[in-house]
């Protein structure tokens, strides 16, 4: 199991697309459930999602 307090963390692990808008919010109660979302968002769409320790996701300017 990987959550926040094992990785030395207290900052939410934000799961985000590279090709769209779409992250996952603060108020996904667990990793596990972000990460579901994270999958179901990659199936659907085929998009590459990515993890980041900071809130809220980099402007889609941004990203590289």
């Amino acid at each position: 199991m990987s959550d926040n307090s094992e990785r030395g963390c207290d900052r939410p692990r934000v799961k985000y697309c590279v090709d769209c808008g779409w992250f996952t919010s603060e108020q996904q109660p667990t990793e596990g459930s972000s990460s579901r979302a994270a999958i179901r968002h990659f199936l659907e769409t085929g998009h590459t999602i990515e993890s980041i320790d900071t809130v809220p996701p980099p402007p889609l300017s941004t990203r590289q």
